[in-house]
């Protein structure tokens, strides 16, 4: 399958500072693709030069034309609006049917284990896990090519860890292009065996 995007030796600084140089990976719809490593290495900002949300300093990025992204940042803001209010935004930006998007939270809060009485709680006021949970339904809402999400697990329950691997499954099967961070080896073997790791010798393959 041919790559949707092709990094050719890619670097980021910041002046001075490099975050990281020479980068080289294809990303296609067949292989998910996990990145893991310390904090600080620059996993984030990779991923963000991915979703095309930040520029690359050197190297080069290659892009298939016409490509729709969804991007789960590892901070989600936590936003003065209602969970309610705020998907409802988000799904109508996609052109979505207010019944589609209602329909969508109603199953969503189900599958993740969360009370549809959450629509009415802003965002500000939820538990980590809890808008973690909202950051990942807006990153599924819509059908993407590329599904870029930084540290999904984090603060989620076991239950809810094989909730969102159940999803990945499924989006990958439809297609789409995925990438993501993990801490956990563990966890990023249940997902793929395309493992990227930041050390020393910078971003190498475990395959």
């Amino acid at each position: 399958m041919s790559a949707l995007i092709s990094l050719k030796n890619v670097g980021k600084s910041y002046g001075r500072n490099t975050i990281f140089d020479n980068i080289s990976m294809s990303i296609d719809a067949a292989h998910p693709v996990v990145i893991m490593g310390e904090n600080g290495c620059g996993k984030s900002t990779l991923l963000k030069i991915i979703a095309g949300v930040l520029s690359h300093t050197r190297g080069e990025v290659i892009r298939a034309p016409h490509m729709k992204y969804s991007f789960a940042p590892d901070r989600f803001p936590k936003l003065p609006f209602k969970v309610g209010e705020y998907l409802l935004h988000m799904g109508r930006m996609e052109g979505m049917s207010d019944v589609d998007i209602n329909g969508y939270m109603d199953a969503q809060f189900a599958y993740l284990g969360i009370s549809k009485n959450i629509k009415e709680q802003k965002i500000e006021k939820c538990s980590k896990g809890t808008i973690q949970k909202v950051n990942i339904m807006q990153a599924f809402l819509s059908k993407s090519d590329v599904l870029v999400m930084d540290e999904p697990f984090s603060g989620l329950d076991e239950a809810s860890i094989d909730r969102l691997i159940e999803l990945l499954a499924k989006t990958a099967h439809s297609k789409t292009a995925i990438v993501l961070s993990c801490h956990e080896k563990a966890l990023a073997q249940r997902i793929t065996d395309n493992i990227f790791v930041f050390g020393e010798a910078g971003l190498v393959c475990l395959r």
